[in-house]
C-alpha cells in the first residue's frame, strides 16, 4: 500500500499545479470531464482526482493528451513548449507586441533583448490565462507590467 503525501510537501504543491493546468488546458479545449475520461480511458471521478491533485497521471495518460493537442510540456512544468504550434503563434504575437511597444518608447534595444521581453510576456499572459479566463486588458497589463520589469 502506497504511503500517503502531506498536503504541504512539494509533491502534493506539484500534483495540485499539474492539476490546475490540467483542467485548463481540457476547458481549452472544450472538454467535459466525461469526455476527458473517455479519451483517458477513467471515469470522470478519475479526472476529477487528477484535477484536484490528489492522483497523478500515468505515462500513458500524458501522451494521450499529448495527442489530444495538449503541450505536456506546460502542464507538467507550468513553462510552455514552443515546439507546440499554438505556442508559437502566441509566442509570435508577444514579440510582435514588444516590438510595438519598443518602438512607442522610442527604443531600439538588441535582438536577444527583444526576445527575452516576449518570452518574459508570453509566460506572464500564459500565467494569467492559467488562473482563469482573465478580461484581455488583465493580460495586456500583465504584458505591460513585464516589458516595464525589463527595462527597469
Amino acid at each position: 500500500m502506497g504511503r500517503s503525501i502531506s498536503p504541504e510537501s512539494p509533491v502534493a504543491a506539484l500534483r495540485a499545479a499539474i492539476g490546475r493546468r490540467l483542467r485548463y488546458a481540457r476547458q481549452k479545449l472544450g472538454l467535459t470531464q466525461l469526455q476527458l475520461g473517455d479519451r483517458l480511458e477513467v471515469t470522470p471521478l478519475s479526472v476529477s482526482a487528477y484535477e484536484a491533485g490528489t492522483t497523478s497521471l500515468r505515462a500513458d495518460q500524458l501522451h494521450k493528451l499529448h495527442e489530444l493537442g495538449m503541450d505536456i510540456e506546460s502542464l507538467v512544468t507550468g513553462v510552455p513548449s514552443i515546439a507546440h504550434a499554438g505556442a508559437r503563434r502566441e509566442f509570435a504575437a508577444a514579440e510582435a507586441w514588444v516590438r510595438q511597444e519598443f518602438l512607442a518608447a522610442g527604443m531600439a534595444p538588441p535582438e536577444e533583448a527583444v526576445i527575452d521581453a516576449a518570452w518574459m510576456v508570453y509566460q506572464r499572459i500564459h500565467q494569467t490565462e492559467e488562473r482563469g479566463s482573465p478580461e484581455i486588458r488583465e493580460m495586456r497589463a500583465a504584458a505591460k507590467q513585464a516589458v516595464a520589469d525589463l527595462l527597469r
